[in-house]
């Protein structure tokens, strides 16, 4: 029989804190640990990996939605790898939208900060002026 964990050697082996247990818990991205007599939560070996999946996807910029997406389609016994490759994918896709955002704000903060001396009064500073219109 596996061991089971109670919630503080679970987030422990998994590198999370009880709160974020509880948190994916609630969210559906892992399922309701059984509970002993005692009434504590025990959770499996594999329920910690799942959680250890999580925040790895989570590095790769996934948001818990799109986590909870991937788990979704994955429980499903019938699919092949398309459905996950379309996913990062997409998310490819979203990012460089991202990029294309951001590196838009860094050119105008750039012409924003180039505008500025630094020498004169903060009242007629260019950067002010343009933060106050």
């Amino acid at each position: 029989m596996t061991p089971l964990l109670r919630i503080g050697e679970a987030s422990a082996r998994a590198g999370v804190n009880i709160q974020t247990l509880r948190y994916y818990e609630r969210r559906g991205l892992i399922k309701a640990p059984e509970r002993g007599s005692s009434g504590y939560r025990e959770y499996t070996p594999e329920t910690v990996q799942l959680v250890k999946l999580i925040k790895r996807a989570q590095k790769f910029g996934l948001s818990l939605n799109e986590i909870k997406h991937l788990l979704d389609f994955c429980e499903n016994s019938k699919v092949n790898c398309n459905g996950l490759h379309d996913v990062i994918a997409s998310k490819i896709a979203d990012t460089k939208e991202q990029l294309a955002v951001l590196n838009e704000i860094e050119k105008s903060l750039k012409l924003l900060l180039d505008s500025c001396s630094t020498k004169g009064p903060l009242d007629r500073c260019p950067i002010m002026r343009s933060l106050n219109d």
